[in-house]
């Protein structure tokens, strides 16, 4: 594991190194920018946010750390300047979180779907305590050199239709999802589009009448793009506003990622001669969607990646891709899925652009996906508290002006809960942070 995550970093940081020199040469730029303390004017409505500043002195509060002299800790503390904190309360409703699956929906996948699909029931009764919503879009983009200009309600982002629903939400927390509710998420993931580009893909001679069932089908429902861009998808569906009640102010985004290609397909498929128009642009890239749900949540949300590929340095499952494709329906070639698992796995360089969380890479040569989405479901069931400054000298968490204790971790500038903590997924969480004041901050 060790030996995989330092590949993984080399590779990122030469692709980073490759891409601020594009920069240079006209690409957008970063920016990075320091976070101070938030205000309450930051915080999602419905927080009930209030800030103080309080001022201690170092004889009333001499455990404080800034009070303490380097060279001598038992120095006389008298005179020494007043320090500055930031009291921030604010609530928030445990239990909700968005899931969005990104399908690579290309010819060659058309075996995950179905293996994704059978777990579907076991999952959504998982969650069935969380207050869910849940949506599906593909990885087709239409201004891929390749794409048909025709069906394009799964392209760009588009929510895929989840029987008559845009997407799925739990309005009876406490019980098992309908059977309804289950195959029409099936058939949303199980995608026609690939299970109709997989049989055009057949040999000739395994089809009767082939010429004229090729004809049927491709009037019927053309082939999707071969151009996986998973990460754009989700910038544009960041950006529609036809999803802006799926994407709430108070819940942590989970990205679900299933592909056996990479971003393009990866360096192996566009620096080959004659493929240069599928070079990523930015907006494929893990940055620009770091940046992007940044601006979006105006920082005081969270998202993570778990991404089911071909695990960088798996050799054994890029070769069984491979030799699955080879044997039977389906076509095409499998690739580390390499800016996937940036995503799932981000370095320090990475979480600088804003709040995601580690995920996990998850193999996707697996014959069952049900300990896949198991994963999945506990971190749904895992609450992410936005915190107010960076190193906070303490936090205190109340339910019903109780206080709590809880199991807790902070990444970045997120308290994590683990769902095995004694405070209810149902809770109405009071935070309570003090947070120090450097010369010169306000508090508000």
């Amino acid at each position: 594991m060790f030996y995989y995550l330092v590949k993984i970093g080399s590779a990122f940081f030469l692709a980073l190194l490759i891409y601020l020199v594009g920069a240079q040469q006209g690409c957008s730029p970063v920016n990075f920018a320091p976070v101070g303390i938030l205000s309450c004017e930051e915080f999602p409505e419905g927080a009930n946010c209030q800030a103080r500043t309080l001022t201690f002195s170092c004889e009333e509060k001499p455990e404080q750390a800034k009070c303490r002299t380097p060279n001598n800790p038992s120095d006389n503390r008298i005179g020494l300047p007043p320090q500055h904190y930031c009291e921030i309360s604010h609530e928030l409703s445990l239990g909700k979180v968005d899931i969005l699956f990104v399908i690579d929906n290309s010819s060659s996948m058309a075996k995950e779907h179905r293996s994704l699909a059978k777990q579907f029931n076991s999952f959504l009764n998982d969650l069935r305590d969380v207050q869910y919503h849940i949506a599906v879009i593909t990885t087709d983009i239409s201004s891929s050199p390749n794409n048909p200009t025709r069906n394009k309600y799964y392209q760009d982002g588009r929510f895929v239709p989840i029987g008559n629903r845009k997407y799925l939400k739990n309005e009876n927390l406490g019980y098992r999802p309908d059977l309804q509710t289950v195959e029409d998420f099936k058939k949303a993931i199980e995608r026609e589009e690939t299970k109709n580009c997989d049989l055009l893909n057949q040999p000739r001679e395994a089809t009767d009448g082939y010429d004229r069932l090729y004809q049927e089908r491709e009037s019927a429902i053309p082939c999707p793009s071969s151009d996986e861009r998973g990460i754009y998808a989700i910038n544009l569906a960041l950006k529609n506003s036809n999803h802006s009640s799926f994407f709430r102010p108070d819940s942590h985004l989970l990205i679900v990622i299933l592909s056996d290609e990479d971003v393009r397909s990866g360096e192996e498929y566009y620096n080959q001669e004659g493929f240069e128009n599928y070079e990523p642009e930015f907006e494929d890239r893990a940055e620009s969607l770091i940046q992007n749900f940044s601006r979006f949540s105006n920082g005081t949300r969270s998202f993570s990646v778990f991404s089911i590929i071909i695990p960088p340095g798996d050799r054994g499952c890029l070769d069984k891709q491979n030799r699955d494709r080879a044997r039977g329906p389906g076509s095409g070639r499998g690739y580390y899925g390499r800016e996937y698992a940036f995503l799932s796995y981000p370095d320090r360089e990475l979480k600088s652009y804003g709040n995601i969380l580690s995920g996990d890479v998850i193999s996707i040569c697996s014959k069952n996906y049900g300990y896949q989405l198991r994963k999945v479901a506990v971190s749904a069931q895992t609450s992410r508290i936005p915190l107010a400054c960076d190193n906070p000298e303490s936090i205190d968490l109340y339910v019903n002006n109780s206080k709590v204790r809880s199991h807790q971790e902070i990444e970045g500038r997120i308290l994590i809960i683990q769902p095995k903590s004694d405070i209810p997924l149902s809770a109405r969480l009071k935070v309570r942070e003090i947070c120090p004041l450097d010369q010169g901050q306000s508090c508000n």
